[in-house]
């Protein structure tokens, strides 16, 4: 497991934050402090796995956050997800997840591939997730590697949807 790194970014009336490694009960979340009056966009591509005490902790900290803006979260990495539609306040009620990765897996190379997906197009039905694509590596197919059901609900709470 990788130690959790936060780099922290402004671009205009964004701050940016990306968040690489794991969330677990080694990530030090109470010593980054988030007060703002700009909009905040998370990263979180990068994160790479989370235990039930990072989840425990994570929470903790979300509601630390102080902004009045809406938090985005974009590339947000299948292990995010999970724990997102697991647990209640994961995302704060601020927090709108605007982009995520899916998983796709392909057997004759044992590669893992991701594809990135924008949630409005999901949700308004403009794209949809494919059960396979081209793997990465060497081009045969990959399956998707989620429970799409599952791994999209967090769609649902985003805009009130049911």
């Amino acid at each position: 497991m990788k130690t959790l790194r936060v780099l922290s970014e402004e671009k205009g009336k964004k701050l940016h934050l990306r968040f690489v490694g794991s969330i677990d009960e080694d990530a030090a979340l109470d010593k980054v402090k988030v007060s703002t009056d700009k909009s905040l966009v998370m990263d979180m591509g990068e994160v790479d796995s989370i235990n039930s005490c990072g989840g425990r902790e994570w929470v903790k900290w979300i509601r630390t956050v102080e902004t009045k803006q809406q938090v985005e979260f974009v590339n947000c990495s299948s292990v995010f997800l999970d724990y997102a539609n697991m647990i209640e306040g994961f995302v704060p009620s601020n927090g709108v997840i605007e982009s995520f990765n899916v998983p796709y897996y392909c057997e004759a190379c044992d590669h893992l591939s991701l594809r990135i997906f924008q949630s409005r197009d999901i949700r308004d039905h403009k794209s949809q997730i494919p059960n396979s694509i081209p793997c990465d590596k060497c081009k045969n197919p990959a399956e998707v590697d989620v429970i799409v059901p599952v791994f999209l609900k967090f769609l649902k709470k985003d805009k009130g949807l049911t």
